[in-house]
């Protein structure tokens, strides 16, 4: 049932319906407290909505309960960036990079992050690599 409740929560974001969007994260929330995806999401809605004290709480929240997997780092990275806490985002950066060197990181939680920061050019070298990447694997 969680995972429903999470589809409808981004069916409602995608309609620009955010009060409804954070009523169903906030329902699956009860259903099951220490699911971080629900977590994550929340911080995301609440952001978008201007609740940053809320955000940040709910995305360190999802980072926690996740054991610091890189989505949840990279959407914490993203909040700390869209709230002007800069440093933090930067600090996160790192800890993703370091992960992604040892795999244990993906490439769109370190976009991610870059993407809060407005960081466009890096963005557009890191596509840039993976289409190379791609064109390369056909070969």
């Amino acid at each position: 049932m969680k995972f429903i409740r999470a589809f409808i929560a981004e069916i409602y974001f995608a309609k620009g319906d955010l009060n409804a969007a954070v009523e169903q994260c906030q329902r699956t929330i009860e259903l099951d407290p220490n699911w971080y995806y629900a977590h994550q999401y929340l911080g995301l809605f609440c952001l978008k909505q201007g609740r940053n004290a809320d955000a940040l709480a709910e995305a360190a929240k999802s980072v926690e309960l996740s054991k610091r997997q890189s989505n949840p780092l990279g959407v914490l990275g993203y909040t700390y960036a869209q709230t002007g806490k800069r440093s933090e985002a930067a600090a996160i950066l790192e800890e993703l990079k370091e992960a992604y060197g040892r795999r244990q990181a993906t490439g769109q939680s370190i976009a991610i992050v870059y993407v809060g920061l407005g960081d466009r050019a890096i963005l557009n070298e890191m596509a840039a690599q993976m289409d190379e990447f791609a064109l390369n694997r056909k070969k």
